[in-house]
């Protein structure tokens, strides 16, 4: 089985905190419930991995008879971390660490999805990157910031949906 690279239209929201998180990751669970192994690159940002483990995770009985299961993260879930360091908006460094998992085994799944051969976060900052340039309530300096988020919320979906199943990559 080849691994698949999953593009959303993440969720919107006016604050980016676990809550966001939390929603996001729950929205890829129910898309990746049969891709395993999955590896999940984020940036730097601590609530991710939090998120991610509190979304794919399953509950467990340790022991026969009576008494609580108990949540475990999948196994053959691998999440890694890549953060850029900037100086004068130039790129002067990337770390790429990994939160959960073995970065070995990360690296091989990532080949096998023909990805790249190193942990890059590039799949999703080109999505982003789309996203600005089509919606003008996105880009960093508009005229005109997003003032209906089920406007912008629509927006992104009909993009996302675009991105995904009609534009060749």
């Amino acid at each position: 089985m080849v691994p698949t690279r999953l593009r959303l239209a993440g969720t919107v929201s006016l604050n980016r905190d676990k809550s966001l998180a939390d929603a996001l990751l729950q929205q890829i669970r129910r898309s990746a419930q049969r891709l395993r192994p999955l590896l999940v690159l984020t940036d730097g940002w601590p609530a991710y991995p939090g998120s991610i483990c509190r979304a794919f995770r399953e509950k467990v009985k340790a022991t026969p008879g009576p008494g609580r299961a108990c949540l475990q993260v999948w196994p053959d879930l691998y999440i890694g971390t890549v953060v850029k360091r900037t100086e004068k908006k130039r790129v002067v460094e990337i770390t790429r660490t990994m939160a959960h998992g073995l970065l070995e085994r990360a690296e091989h799944l990532l080949a096998r999805s023909r990805g790249g051969e190193v942990l890059n976060t590039a799949f999703i900052e080109r999505l982003n990157g789309t996203f600005r340039e089509r919606l003008a309530s996105l880009t960093r300096k508009s005229r005109h910031a997003a003032s209906r988020l089920h406007a912008l919320q629509t927006g992104m979906y009909l993009i996302g949906v675009t991105y995904n199943f009609c534009i060749v990559h």
